[in-house]
């Protein structure tokens, strides 16, 4: 709020003044910021500076009247003397810019948003800023995000897990507008916005096979066939279920299974009882 030795005048700064029978005169500070109403009656008016493109106004009334800024908009009472100390002091203004994009849920899991995924409503994002302070936000009904008026420097948005999702997709595997950026992701903003930092999130997939265990041995052997037409059902860690039917391999699938506890149940098909238990690799 104190102009300082070295600091520059501004040129170009319109400066208008309202005498006191309510007339005005606009003039514009020279190459130093210089400006001067060489006539002006005794009464009172009032000075008003226009604020130049790319500044904002400094801080008023700190100090010395010949050196600290009188503000943008100045009542001076005039009495026969000169007064050459109503001065105005800017700042520049400094750049801001926004950050964001979308979060969704990449059913494929090749890390890209295709046309058809949809976005993550509800979700957490963090961003902490190049002072260590954080702010956060959440995704709206169509997971999308924003940061706005954010300066120049180093960010850090971290995406917090949506519920009933396992966690987040391939990373940066491709176009850099529709890929995902992962989970928690270095920003760097520097003279513009960045809109393309999303990130994907998966379910995972449960299933096998139904088949019939011809030598009761309790392990699917080669050429043992799958059973087509078998109910299975889970049950998700929230209490809902789903049922779905074997096909004519006998295979089942389950696509989009969140975290957490789960249970399958197999109904066992007419004419069969179940065979013996968990008698070797898991996988057979």
């Amino acid at each position: 709020g104190v102009q300082d030795e070295g600091e520059p005048g501004i040129p170009g700064v319109e400066v208008t003044i309202t005498y006191p029978d309510g007339t005005t005169e606009t003039v514009v500070t020279d190459e130093n910021g210089y400006y001067e109403f060489p006539n002006v009656p005794n009464g009172e008016s009032t000075i008003e500076f226009k604020t130049p493109d790319g500044y904002i106004p400094t801080t008023e009334n700190v100090g010395d009247d010949t050196k600290d800024s009188d503000g943008t908009k100045v009542t001076v009472n005039v009495d026969g003397k000169d007064d050459p100390t109503i001065d105005s002091g800017f700042i520049k203004e400094t750049p801001v810019y926004d950050l964001g994009d979308k979060v969704w849920f990449d059913e494929d899991k090749d890390g890209i948003q295709d046309a058809n995924e949809s976005g993550i409503e509800g979700v957490t994002v963090t961003l902490t800023k190049p002072d260590g302070t954080t702010v956060t936000t959440t995704t709206d009904a169509n997971g999308n995000y924003i940061f706005t008026d954010l300066p120049n420097g180093d960010y850090v948005v971290t995406f917090e897990t949506p519920d009933g999702y396992n966690g987040p997709t391939v990373v940066n595997a491709g176009d850099d507008a529709l890929d995902s950026d992962g989970q928690v992701v270095n920003v760097t903003i520097q003279d513009a916005d960045d809109m393309t930092i999303d990130s994907g999130f998966i379910k995972v997939k449960v299933g096998d096979t139904v088949w019939e265990d011809t030598n009761k041995d309790g392990v699917q052997d080669e050429g043992e066939p799958g059973i087509p037409g078998v109910e299975v059902t889970i049950t998700y860690p929230d209490g809902t279920t789903e049922t779905v039917v074997t096909d004519e391999n006998g295979y089942y699938e389950f696509p989009n299974v969140p975290n957490g506890e789960s249970t399958i149940e197999f109904k066992t098909p007419d004419g069969y009882i179940p065979t013996t238990e968990n008698v070797g690799d898991d996988t057979k």
